[in-house]
């Protein structure tokens, strides 16, 4: 999944919020985006919360 998605504005990348698109007059919440790669659809964007796991303890060893 995506980490971030970016838009131009004046010049600087900014980190996209929230989304929206115009449906019928009405402007809508985007809550995920889909994009195609190697002729599968794979998630650019999701509005929603997710937990990815657990963080590493910092008392524990690293190699």
């Amino acid at each position: 999944m995506a980490k971030a998605v970016y838009v131009g504005v004046g010049s600087k990348a900014r980190k996209m919020k929230k989304a929206y698109i115009g449906i019928g007059g009405k402007a809508r919440k985007v809550k995920k985006m889909y994009i195609g790669v190697g002729g599968k659809a794979r998630l650019c964007y999701s509005a929603e919360l997710e937990k990815v796991g657990m963080a590493t303890a910092l008392s524990t060893t690293r190699y």
